[in-house]
């Protein structure tokens, strides 16, 4: 156990957590290949795991995790951190990975639940398989008929009437079993189908489609500056912004940073996911920054924008459509949702502090009416992680997508505003708050 040395905790383990299956099982792991030269995730599972076996589950947020794993000075912000985050996904890949090759024997394994960090423990496939043939092989065993004497001639007869009786009950048990794995299957096929119905019409045979991430470097110029509203369209396409005094960022060596091509990494993942989809179209995908494209760009194409507007100007070309209009507070550095009509209940304006964040997911027809745009944004970039999750989470999306298609197949316009503040704080839960279809 090396890696011990290497975790500021390892110094107060107790032998009772050393003892532990659930520690063994999580040293297993460190030691594998796949995890040994990667201290941070091996330090981040150790943590989580000890947690769990000493009962302290609530140390196993966003927060606790950054000071205790990743030496955050406490109160630091989340959401404009997100270490804890992006190693969690990382570390759920690498689990993938291990189970499949080195581990693919274990009889215990860990599991991080997408959207938490609270480890759970399964049974490996290998024991599963072997408690299942368990459970089929126990009426045979139980079958057997005690001691009788020879001259019993029913005996011969008993044995038969529950054999058959076992069988018919084995039967019926796979019969049953099947019938639900039949409706498990349709009812996956049903909400992958409902997205589906999404990425066919954005990732069409007809059209090409290009993704549009964040400028990052202009968000960092809008928090730099404290300018009172965020750059506009006409100003990011035309540069002037760039040659103001606000923009030389004294600051910063070098090239300003409103001139640096920085994408946030919310948009990379984005797009990794979009790559994963078998709807995906490579030879007629391709992304662009924000900077170097023009209107002529955004026609006859389908179009992926993400980020606010302080992040992707692009926004504002198919904003005056929608009725969720983000809007930047200079004054406060902060950003807050209008809503243009509100429906019976709704503020007419969905406002953020430290704690409080959105997210939204939008559908609109593009600038020629013959292919689509999706808008995805956030008020930061963990409301933008937070929407990027909902919309490729099909059980989520199936209602949405359900009540926007229109009987030829197609999708009609709609737009969803969410709550993501549990989102950031760890759990991994977004709420609707507000849709429109069109």
């Amino acid at each position: 156990m090396a890696f011990l040395a290497r975790s500021e905790e390892s110094q107060c383990i107790t032998s009772a957590t050393l003892s532990d299956s659930r520690w063994l099982v999580a040293q297993r792991v460190i030691a594998s290949r796949n995890f040994e030269k990667s201290g941070r995730l091996c330090t981040f599972l150790a943590y989580i795991v000890r947690c769990v076996i000493e009962e302290r589950t609530d140390e196993i947020t966003e927060q606790q995790i950054g000071i205790h794993v990743f030496g955050r000075a406490p109160g630091y912000n989340p959401g404009e951190d997100n270490i804890v985050r992006t190693t969690a996904r990382q570390l759920r890949q690498r689990l993938a990975v291990y189970y499949l090759e080195e581990g693919s024997a274990d009889e215990l394994r860990i599991e991080v639940p997408r959207g938490a960090y609270i480890p759970v423990f399964q049974p490996g496939s290998k024991h599963l398989s072997e408690l299942q043939s368990a459970s089929l092989d126990s009426p045979s065993s139980t079958s057997q008929e005690p001691f009788t004497r020879s001259h019993d001639v029913h005996a011969p007869k008993k044995k038969a009437a529950k054999s058959w009786l076992y069988a018919a009950v084995l039967l019926l048990a796979g019969a049953a079993l099947t019938l639900v794995a039949q409706k498990c299957i349709s009812a996956v096929r049903l909400r992958a189908s409902a997205n589906d119905l999404l990425w066919r019409q954005m990732f069409s045979s007809t059209l090409n489609t290009i993704f549009v991430p964040g400028d990052a470097g202009l968000n960092m110029f809008n928090n730099e500056t404290h300018a009172p509203d965020q750059v506009s369209l006409d100003d990011y396409i035309g540069g002037k912004y760039l040659y103001s005094l606000r923009a030389q960022s004294p600051n910063f060596a070098g090239a300003p940073i409103a001139s640096r091509c920085y994408v946030p990494i919310a948009d990379l993942q984005f797009a990794e996911h979009l790559a994963s989809l078998p709807r995906f179209r490579r030879v007629s995908f391709r992304s662009s920054f924000p900077r170097d494209l023009t209107p002529q760009d955004f026609r006859n194409v389908n179009v992926i924008l993400s980020g606010a507007p302080v992040y992707n100007p692009w926004d504002e070309l198919f904003d005056v459509r929608l009725n969720f209009h983000f809007v930047y507070d200079g004054a406060n550095n902060s950003m807050f949702v209008e809503n243009r009509h509100p429906h019976t209940g709704e503020p007419s304006a969905y406002r953020t502090d430290w704690k409080r964040i959105f997210g939204y997911i939008a559908l609109t027809d593009n600038l020629d009416n013959n292919g689509k745009v999706l808008l995805v944004e956030g008020t930061s970039l963990v409301g933008v992680e937070a929407a990027v999750d909902f919309l490729f989470n099909s059980k989520m999306m199936a209602p949405v997508l359900d009540k926007a298609k229109k009987s030829n197949g197609d999708l009609s316009s709609f737009e969803v505003l969410l709550d993501a503040t549990s989102f950031g704080g760890g759990d991994g839960r977004v709420e609707v708050l507000a849709t429109r279809f069109y």
